[in-house]
């Protein structure tokens, strides 16, 4: 069979294979996610004419499908049953700590109360802050950009219908087109790090670029094809020379975001929360095998590929790439630091409370081991990093915020 029949046989069959499997799914109690999302993978692998696709089209259909992606399922994501924590599933203080630090900003740095929280997700955070502003009686405006339909609807179930101080987008591109211009405080957490990435490597002294095809038992694999130069000039400029061996993500996301953040900011503060490696970070022997990874029920996956649509897909942001091109766009560094450094000086120590109760499970017992957790515990204390960057605003103030006493707002 020539080749020019055997591309339309395979088109062919691939749209077949996506049309029955979706009918299937439907008809039949079987897990969607999983089942679903590994074929479709799969028939677009078939259907492309190079024969796979690159990790970040992977990453963005496993989380993002419109139907089966991760943050589409219908399934609890978060907090104890869920396949994560972020930090306002700890508790409460975490949220009234950041809120401290926004409406501090805000007054001293003469900005307009208005926040615009990347990353929603189902409003946890968001309707903590807002509890908070309200008990105060302060003006606000509560901006949530969220691309999951799933999750926008979740959040609607926390805030009141009709609430006037809310507004939802799927992305930073609807909002610029309702407003051209924001003022104010842009907040994410964890954010970044689910954002799709293409995976590298150094193979005998070359980069390759690592992407995924179907073998001949019908399973997702990897495979290594040529880098492109685009990648090679982009890890000259804003990276690291990779060890041999040494896999790592291009977080090829990050231009187009930040060049969006900087359209839309005119005057205002960048509060970024993630986990990330600076690049000297980079060059320790442990990130040899990248950052790369999922996650199920708390457990860390290592093959992202085996359950598509059902796992979590994360990694660690390049902290030194993030900065230089916000620097390129426009956006001032502030600094970077540890979580636990940050909340102190955001006042997290002034929420600890005298308890005499011997009752374990009292508020206030809790609500001072979940500041133990932010500040001294493994994990939440040290692992996060919170990046501040700023644009059109004299910062010196904002500095005296981030320099001032333990536990003193």
């Amino acid at each position: 069979m020539c080749s020019a029949l055997m591309l339309v046989r395979d088109k062919l069959l691939a749209d077949i294979n996506i049309y029955v499997i979706f009918h299937y799914v439907n008809s039949v109690n079987v897990k969607k996610g999983d089942f679903f999302m590994k074929n479709f993978i799969s028939s677009l692998i078939h259907q492309s004419k190079e024969g796979y696709i690159p990790y970040d089209r992977f990453i963005y259909e496993a989380l993002y499908h419109p139907e089966f992606g991760y943050y589409q399922s219908k399934k609890n994501i978060f907090g104890k049953k869920g396949d994560f924590y972020t930090s306002s599933y700890v508790h409460p203080v975490f949220s009234q700590t950041l809120t401290d630090f926004i409406t501090e900003v805000a007054s001293t740095c003469n900005l307009p109360l208005q926040i615009c929280e990347l990353g929603a997700g189902e409003g946890r955070f968001a309707e903590q802050v807002i509890l908070e502003l309200e008990r105060r009686n302060l003006t606000y405006q509560y901006i949530v950009i969220e691309k999951s339909q799933q999750l926008r609807d979740q959040f609607y179930k926390r805030i009141e219908t009709g609430h006037d101080h809310v507004q939802m987008f799927s992305a930073l591109d609807e909002l610029m087109d309702h407003q051209h211009s924001f003022e104010g405080i842009v907040f994410s957490n964890e954010f970044l790090d689910a954002q799709p990435v293409k995976v590298i490597q150094n193979k005998g002294g070359e980069l390759v670029e690592l992407v995924i095809m179907v073998d001949s038992r019908g399973e997702l694999t990897e495979q290594s094809i040529a880098c492109s130069e685009e990648i090679k000039n982009w890890v000259t400029h804003y990276f690291i020379d990779l060890a041999e061996g040494q896999r790592a993500e291009i977080p090829v996301y990050m231009p187009s975001l930040i060049g969006d953040l900087s359209r839309l900011l005119q005057k205002g503060i960048i509060i970024t929360v993630d986990y990330g490696y600076s690049n000297q970070e980079w060059k320790h022997p442990a990130r040899k095998n990248g950052s790369l990874r999922g996650y199920d029920h708390h457990r860390i996956v290592e093959d992202i590929l085996h359950k598509p649509g059902e796992i979590d897909i994360t990694h660690h942001v390049q902290w030194d790439p993030w900065i230089a091109m916000g620097q390129e766009a426009g956006l001032n560094i502030e600094g970077i630091y540890k979580q636990n450094e940050f909340l102190i000086q955001a006042g997290m120590l002034t929420y600890l409370q005298e308890e005499s109760s011997l009752d374990l499970f009292s508020e206030k017992h809790q609500q001072n081991r979940a500041i133990r957790t932010f500040i001294q515990g493994e994990g939440f204390a040290n692992m996060f990093d919170v990046c501040i960057q700023t644009k059109g605003m004299e910062a010196k103030k904002l500095r005296k915020l981030l320099t001032k006493k333990p536990g003193f707002m």
